[in-house]
């Protein structure tokens, strides 16, 4: 996690030294993109897509089961979530979701 209060910081869950790598860009990206007035999901689709540029570890891509969940799950109320930025704090399948719209339309 980034945690952008004063001078910037950076915080690593203990033993998930595996995804260090992955987490590092991730979380470089929002510290670099802090200064920016710019909006949730844009900012995690950018951090998300930093992740395979730097790592070279490719990110889900959208094929039809997925295409088929997120068509299942978005609708007028949770779309406005992920505009706002609400829906990436959420549990369960809609905050990975939010992570993968905003990865896809980032890269597109």
């Amino acid at each position: 996690m980034y945690l952008n209060c004063g001078y910037g910081h950076f915080v690593f869950q203990q033993g998930n030294f595996d995804q260090a790598e992955a987490v590092t860009a991730h979380e470089m990206t929002h510290a670099l993109l802090a200064h920016l007035p710019i909006c949730l999901w844009l900012d995690e689709g950018m951090a998300v897509n930093m992740e395979f540029v730097i790592t070279g570890v490719p990110v889900e891509r959208l094929n039809q089961p997925l295409f088929d969940q997120h068509q299942d799950f978005w609708n007028a109320e949770t779309i406005q979530q992920c505009w706002r930025g609400t829906s990436f704090s959420r549990s369960g399948e809609g905050q990975k979701l939010s992570y993968q719209l905003a990865q896809t339309l980032v890269s597109n």
